[in-house]
């Protein structure tokens, strides 16, 4: 008897234990039929990640490409602009020294007219009173004015006293208030 209820009562743990594995197992084929419903949904979801990875990596490469042409570009304008500063500093020294000249050129003109200075020192220094002015900037393109044309003669016969020229002026706008300093110097010598 013992060993009949023993028997019963393994029989029924059994039993009980069978029932809980088909319910875990019918469980588990519900979730199994609901994953392989999901599945497709969740192949969609991958492809789509496939994709913008595959999105993102070409734009890193085209992000890349451009800028290694902008930086090419950049470098390019900073050497420019590097060249056109070394100009530009070039431009300011030149101007700088030939504003220095001018000013002491109007100084020795003021010490001039002052009467402070001997007539043996005053060099090419245009006088206060002279018809010409000490500079003229002329356009080579404009039609001249009837009173003009005589000072512009008178401006051209003065460009062939170029054979005393200094050797130190530079510029052509320097030549050219040479040469009317030294025809004024010489009008007014011959007056």
């Amino acid at each position: 008897m013992n060993l009949e209820l023993l028997s019963y009562g393994l029989d029924v743990l059994i039993l009980i234990f069978l029932a809980v594995m088909i319910f875990y197992a019918f469980r588990l084929t519900n979730s199994l039929n609901e994953f392989r419903r999901n599945r497709n949904q969740f192949d969609e979801v991958i492809t789509k990640l496939v994709t913008s990875i595959n999105q993102a990596e070409q734009s890193i490469r085209d992000l890349k490409e451009v800028s290694a042409e902008e930086a090419a570009t950049l470098n390019g304008l900073v050497r420019q602009a590097k060249s056109l500063s070394t100009e530009l500093k070039d431009i300011n020294q030149v101007s700088e020294t030939m504003a220095e000249r001018l000013e002491k050129l109007a100084s020795e003109n003021r010490k001039i007219l002052r009467g402070d200075t001997p007539q043996e020192e005053q060099g090419d220094i245009i006088p206060d009173d002279s018809d010409l002015p000490s500079f003229m900037i002329q356009d080579k393109y404009a039609e001249p004015a009837k009173e003009e044309v005589a000072s512009h003669q008178e401006i051209e016969e003065h460009r062939e006293f170029s054979d005393d020229m200094p050797e130190d002026l530079q510029s052509e706008a320097e030549k050219e208030l040479f040469r009317a300093l030294q025809g004024t110097k010489r009008k007014s010598a011959g007056r």
